[in-house]
């Protein structure tokens, strides 16, 4: 079952979170053990007004625990959404942030997506960008975007599958990104 997520689903869904995204975790959070990591995405997960907030999140439950989660928002409000981390990374880095902007407005971005692995392999990923790409076209977007890691083959196809092409590159935290994106109505 796919369902919005909640402020309780926290620890299980900042885990998984960070799965794809650890080294930006560990510099947004300016922690590098994991556990300080997860309690510093916590934070920005249980807010409202942040890029990584349960608001903005899609969980996939199976067996009473969160095997999936999603997270996406609309482009536009990146500047927004990132405001909050960026002021609390200021705070703890003490300097500029050297984040670029993975999205933009005109595109309703998938920040992360990750199942747990004991749940791999049973189509939960397709149907979370299904539902995510169901809830963009609700709001009225018109266009999914995402940028994949040239090196995850696996994350390619998926995202392929899924209908997204190929659109160019994005430099993203020191690396070139491929950013792909879909028509959705």
């Amino acid at each position: 079952m796919i369902r919005k997520a909640l402020k309780e689903d926290a620890a299980q869904v900042v885990r998984l979170m960070c799965v794809p995204m650890m080294e930006v975790a560990r510099y947004l959070t300016g922690k590098q053990e994991d556990e300080a990591v997860f309690g510093g995405m916590t934070r920005f997960y249980l807010r409202e007004d942040t890029q990584y907030s349960y608001v903005n999140t899609l969980v996939y439950v199976a067996d009473g625990s969160i095997a999936g989660s999603i997270t996406a928002y609309d482009g536009a409000k990146l500047d927004e959404l990132r405001k909050n981390a960026l002021d609390m990374l200021a705070q703890v880095q003490g300097a500029e942030s050297p984040l670029s902007d993975e999205t933009e407005a005109g595109e309703y971005y998938i920040d992360t997506l990750s199942v747990d692995p004991a749940w791999r392999g049973k189509g939960i990923a397709g149907r979370l960008i299904e539902a995510v790409c169901q809830r963009a076209a609700d709001e009225g977007h018109k266009r999914m975007g995402l940028i994949v890691d040239p090196a995850n083959e696996g994350a390619k196809r998926l995202y392929a599958r899924s209908g997204f092409e190929e659109a160019g590159t994005r430099d993203f935290f020191g690396t070139a990104y491929i950013h792909m994106i879909k028509d959705i109505e």
